[in-house]
């Protein structure tokens, strides 16, 4: 082999590598800072301990105003891509990672879930039923109109049950415990109140009007008062 296909194959080499070089490959790094405003992050890359400049996390659904976040905290181990070798040119593009020390939570094929640090969570099942759980409080407002509509029963188990406004049922209304009931306010029926017979003694207080137009005032379920 002739020295100068050698001095040309050593310049090729030399310009590969340089061109190599100034590409840069997908690249493991963790988390330095977060800015939830604009939900960028800087990345420290590992193992050299490089850090980027102000890089945007991507997500799998993105809008103006709306899409899923998930914020980073500082130590989180992400997948960073950049563009022609420049750390400051580049997208998390993978978000966080799993690592044997933060095991991931079993999710079946085609389960979507969105699991909380405090415990609380909501979960789109394979078999179309949401389930869901707040650690917290619950709070919900609706500036329109809320319905729920359901061809079988709807069920709230607790202590008490409070609802400040009126209460319109256009189904009948049944009642079963010990406690008895007791109203701050009249009773009007339309179609007179049939059950079972007021006894003394069983909490009712309150008054109705019966279907005659009169009233009567109970007091500890005894009337009191007819008018």
């Amino acid at each position: 082999m002739s020295m100068d296909l050698v001095s040309h194959l050593d310049v090729m080499r030399r310009e590969a590598e340089r061109i190599l070089a100034g590409k840069t490959f997908p690249r493991f790094g963790v988390i330095a800072n977060y800015d939830p405003n604009t939900y960028r992050a800087k990345v420290q890359i590992e193992p050299e301990g490089i850090l980027t400049g102000w890089l945007p996390i991507s997500s799998e659904y993105v809008g103006n105003g709306f899409g899923i976040f998930v914020g980073p905290a500082p130590g989180d181990t992400v997948v960073c891509q950049f563009i022609d070798g420049d750390f400051g040119m580049g997208v998390i593009g993978s978000g966080k990672i799993f690592l044997p020390t933060m095991p991931p939570v079993p999710c079946p094929s085609g389960q979507v879930m969105l699991i909380h640090q405090s415990g609380t969570y909501i979960k789109f099942l394979t078999t179309g039923d949401l389930d869901g759980y707040v650690a917290g409080n619950l709070n919900l407002t609706v500036e329109g109109n809320a319905s729920i509509t359901s061809p079988n029963p709807v069920s709230i188990t607790a202590p008490t049950v409070q609802v400040d406004g009126n209460v319109a049922v256009s189904g009948s209304l049944t009642g079963s415990g010990s406690g008895g009931a007791t109203m701050n306010g009249p009773i009007e029926s339309s179609a007179g109140i049939s059950g079972a017979t007021l006894s003394a003694g069983n909490g009712a207080t309150g008054s109705f009007t019966a279907a005659s137009g009169q009233t009567i005032t109970v007091e500890n379920g005894i009337i009191t008062g007819i008018s």
